[in-house]
């Protein structure tokens, strides 16, 4: 039981997880790309079909990996998630944004 609840979460946790980015028809319509972007806490590289888990499927995002641009080496400006969601908001390393602690919401100015 431990081990679906565990695959489950991983399954939950990968619809918001992966490098991925995907272009689709709104790009050719107007100029302009469509980009998604999945953050989520705890989900490894491997923990996504596309990118080899054995028991997790994960068709939706397998399909965006397929038909889109996906990166697959990838680096943290830090190990602590606050910062590197802080890092990718605005662009900035962790102790630029004014976030570069856990729980630290970005100033407003930033």
């Amino acid at each position: 039981m431990k081990m679906l609840l565990k695959q489950v979460a991983a399954c939950m946790a990968a619809l918001m997880a992966g490098p991925f980015i995907s272009t689709s028809n709104l790009h050719a319509q107007t100029g302009k790309p469509n980009i998604v972007i999945f953050i989520a806490d705890d989900v490894s590289y491997n923990d996504l079909g596309c990118m080899g888990h054995p028991i997790i499927k994960t068709p939706e995002i397998d399909k965006l990996a397929k038909n889109g641009l996906r990166f697959s080496n990838a680096y943290l400006t830090t190990s602590s998630c606050s910062p590197s969601r802080a890092s990718i908001l605005t662009g900035r390393y962790p102790h630029n944004t004014g976030a570069a602690e856990l729980h630290t919401p970005i100033p407003p100015a930033r």
